[in-house]
């Protein structure tokens, strides 16, 4: 969502085009329905997001194709898909900011490292980064975290899927305390 949103967040800025203005209200209304104690996103958010599709369907054939808000609607249309998969899964979050500014220093570091040693040693780091960051949003320590975690994996049955959910770092309880 944040990346549609910045579409129309330059096009109002740059260009100074109004039609993307009121897109920039409607993810506004998005992102203060989100911190809402009971939002419920197909009740609540799902009447603003199909208002946005009629706009971006309207816009899409109205719009003049140069201008930086058709731009931003034919990405945000071509992104619909992905875009409304929130709704399938309420646990999810809005966007995915947080996510993509941990990453940032891997992404910038990513050609330094293009050649790591295997094939599959971007997949592992992006796996491994993935684990520890979902630790600090958690926050858990990551060396705590992986000690346990490792330790029970190689002395427990890991075909239960119960067990293999407590594991990971948002439902995660050290040893400890269990």
């Amino acid at each position: 969502m944040a990346h549609a949103r910045r579409k129309f967040y330059e096009a109002w800025t740059i260009a100074e085009e109004r039609a993307s203005a009121w897109y920039l209200k409607q993810f506004q209304e998005l992102y203060r329905l989100e911190k809402e104690p009971d939002h419920d996103r197909v009740r609540d958010s799902l009447p603003v997001l199909k208002e946005i599709k009629q706009r971006l369907d309207s816009d899409h054939l109205n719009l003049p194709k140069q201008s930086k808000t058709h731009g931003a609607v034919s990405y945000m249309l071509n992104q619909w898909g992905p875009l409304s998969v929130i709704f399938d899964h309420s646990a999810a979050p809005l966007d995915n900011n947080p996510v993509e500014q941990v990453i940032r220093p891997t992404k910038l570091g990513a050609k330094n490292w293009l050649f790591i040693g295997h094939p599959k040693a971007g997949l592992r780091s992006a796996i491994l980064y993935t684990i520890l960051q979902n630790c600090h949003l958690s926050g858990h320590n990551p060396q705590e975290y992986l000690l346990d975690v490792l330790n029970r994996l190689a002395r427990e049955d890991r075909s239960d899927p119960e067990f293999i959910s407590s594991l990971t770092p948002k439902n995660w309880k050290p040893a400890a305390s269990q």
